[in-house]
């Protein structure tokens, strides 16, 4: 891709060879049914057996019946095992984004004119969502595209290397920068009732000029798994993001 300065964003969608092997790849539909329905199967699981051990050695002690003492420590056994193979999975594997992350890195890597190396310092693995899609709660994968995303202030671009497509966005021919969210309530597991909790998604969008007469909004966001616990931390490293982008725009306009 030609990285010199222009008016106009750049948008080129990929060869039939490179596109589409990172969202529709078969291992990502295994690991969210791994971690959407098997892992919390497992959970359960795991604690019944906890549980029945509990009862089952309660009733060896009273009865003083060793077979049911055994039976217990059995069962305890298989629920540790259980809870071995989790956490060997959730390490080896990490979250469902770690793992869509490192498909994305090997597929990009096998590409001979990339545009953003995924291993240089400061990139950052985004995904680009449509507003159309922010409320649309039937779709498992909201995200139109995922990639890599590289601000460049020595080139004054913007840099992301998409499953689908590839921009590259001049600091010129940035409109507008901002920061927007949706929000999704979900059931609070540590509170008594029917309480739910809003979890937000966090935006940087960016409007930019393809064109004289046309201009295209793309909203960004940092690709991370959300939880109850995350909404600051995904919420600082958006204003972080958007604040660098609006940092590259200013330094061109100075030019």
């Amino acid at each position: 891709m030609n990285r010199n300065n222009s008016d106009f964003a750049q948008v080129k969608i990929l060869p039939a060879e490179y596109a589409g092997k990172i969202l529709s790849t078969r291992s990502i539909e295994i690991v969210r049914t791994l971690y959407g329905i098997i892992f919390p199967l497992a959970l359960i699981a795991g604690v019944s057996l906890f549980a029945w051990a509990g009862i089952s050695n309660r009733e060896g002690i009273d009865d003083a019946d060793k077979s049911k003492t055994t039976f217990a420590i059995i069962l305890f056994l298989f629920g540790i095992f259980i809870f071995a193979i989790l956490l060997t999975i959730r390490l080896m594997v990490g979250t469902r984004s770690h793992w869509l992350r490192h498909i994305a890195r090997s597929e990009v890597n096998r590409r001979p004119n990339k545009s953003v190396n995924p291993d240089a310092p400061g990139v950052r693995f985004v995904e680009v969502v449509p507003k159309s899609n922010w409320s649309d709660k039937t779709l498992v994968e909201n995200a139109t595209d995922v990639g890599f995303l590289a601000i460049d202030f020595q080139s004054g671009c913007l840099f992301f290397e998409g499953d689908n497509e590839r921009y590259q966005i001049p600091a010129k021919a940035i409109v507008k920068c901002e920061q927007d969210s949706y929000m999704r309530l979900i059931q609070n597991p540590y509170s008594k009732g029917p309480y739910n909790k809003a979890i937000y998604y966090h935006f940087v969008v960016v409007t930019m000029k393809v064109s004289e007469s046309m201009k295209v909004e793309v909203p960004f966001r940092i690709r991370k798994t959300v939880s109850l616990w995350s909404d600051k931390k995904a919420r600082d490293a958006n204003y972080e993001f958007l604040q660098k982008i609006n940092r590259l725009k200013a330094a061109s306009q100075a030019n």
